[in-house]
């Protein structure tokens, strides 16, 4: 039996799962229990090093290795904290320059199988990587003028990279030839775009991809239209298996708003208009917010979507994929975190083990590490009733 000791908040959150139009509901879900408990919260003011006395000022992009080491990214200082499996600081990494470990724009980072941190730099197009004791390793170099954030292991010296090139949105870039070597997912083959603004479009689709085993990745672009797709290598060459739908089939990810001088308030990106005039701005209503593999056979993906028709809020969505038996486990929706737009909190990293880490960016920036058990619905629970009850009978019919 597992023992956790809690220093905060223990709340059970009875839910009732609603759409607006945005979206439908795939199964009739209703009254799903959600158990969120903190385990701790990060706070710059308790955990200070005594002799840098450094301070975050927001933490943003996370990872988090297998034995829990924690590894959290403050954008506006180029360094990278790392922290113990208790929240407790270790040590930090990088800081603001272009000379060996540091950096301008920590975009993307990743844990290696062997266990280095290894972390891109957009602006300098380049990546570095660090020993688990803080020592600089090897300087990468990465020009692909490209800020995409989500990466990925693959194989023992290859990652996955979601990047728009040559029509491909992943690719497998190996870390000993540095330089992409094989190109994996195909734009058509997941996303219809408006050809008038297939520009500004194609910035939405990057996503991110996890490789559930040596031969197979589960992929989904930002824009969450409520599929995964699972791609498996066979012959040597990526085919798409299969799609797995989410608990919801989303018909309306994202709107296009037109306007004169101004971007619209509720664009997440925004460009020159195509035809020379005006502004285009890019509403996101469904926002994928990453796909992580879990222990068992298991994945998970979270997302944030438009709590109303005027995104006065957003609702934070956790769902549990089975990806042997093909097929999704169980989702909540996590009122905890409720934020407006735009959100000043962040799911930013799941675990093996299913734990979330969360960053606030509010007055008091912090990270936490959350608990969160996905209980099952009513109906789960009179159907799994009703299977024992009949597994029963059947045990007794042999006798």
């Amino acid at each position: 039996m597992r023992v956790f000791i809690f220093n905060s908040f223990s709340l059970v959150l009875l839910i009732k799962i609603g759409c607006n139009e945005h979206g439908k509901q795939t199964s009739d879900y209703h009254n799903r229990t959600v158990e969120v408990k903190e385990l701790f919260s990060i706070t710059s003011d308790q955990n200070d090093i005594p002799e840098q006395k450094l301070t975050f000022s927001e933490l943003g992009r996370t990872v988090v290795s297998d034995d829990g080491i924690i590894y959290s990214v403050d954008p506006w200082q180029s360094i990278i904290y790392k922290f113990d499996n208790q929240g407790n600081l270790l040590n930090t990494l990088g800081g603001e320059g272009r000379g060996p470990g540091e950096f301008q724009s920590i975009y993307g980072m990743a844990i290696l199988d062997d266990g280095k941190l290894f972390a891109y730099d957009y602006m300098l197009a380049r990546a570095i990587t660090f020993q688990s004791n803080g020592e600089i390793g090897e300087t990468i170099t990465m020009d692909f003028s490209s800020s995409t954030k989500w990466f990925r292991m693959l194989s023992s010296n290859s990652i996955l990279m979601p990047m728009l090139k040559n029509d491909y949105i992943i690719h497998e870039f190996d870390i000993d030839q540095q330089e992409i070597t094989e190109s994996l997912i195909h734009e058509a083959d997941v996303f219809e775009t408006d050809q008038k603004f297939s520009s500004l479009l194609s910035s939405m689709m990057e996503g991110s991809a996890i490789a559930l085993n040596d031969n197979l990745v589960a992929y989904t672009p930002e824009v969450y239209e409520g599929e995964i797709f699972i791609y498996e290598r066979m012959d040597n060459e990526w085919q798409m298996r299969e799609k797995l739908s989410g608990y919801q089939n989303i018909e309306k990810s994202y709107s296009i708003h037109e306007t004169t001088s101004e971007t619209h308030n509720k664009a997440s990106y925004s460009s020159i208009h195509p035809e020379g005039q005006g502004l285009i701005g890019i509403e996101i209503h469904s926002r994928s917010r990453g796909l992580y593999l879990l222990n068992n056979g298991r994945f998970a993906h979270t997302y944030w979507r438009d709590a109303d028709d005027e995104k006065t809020s957003l609702n934070f969505v956790v769902e549990i994929f089975d990806f042997q038996k093909g097929r999704l486990e169980k989702f909540g929706v996590i009122e905890e975190l409720n934020t407006g737009f735009p959100p000043d909190n962040d799911i930013v990293w799941v675990d093996k083990e299913g734990y979330l880490y969360v960053t606030e960016s509010n007055n008091q920036p912090a990270l936490k590490k959350l608990l969160v058990v996905l209980g099952m619905s009513i109906e789960e629970v009179i159907i799994t009733i009703q299977w024992l009850r009949a597994d029963q009978l059947w045990q007794r019919s042999r006798i």
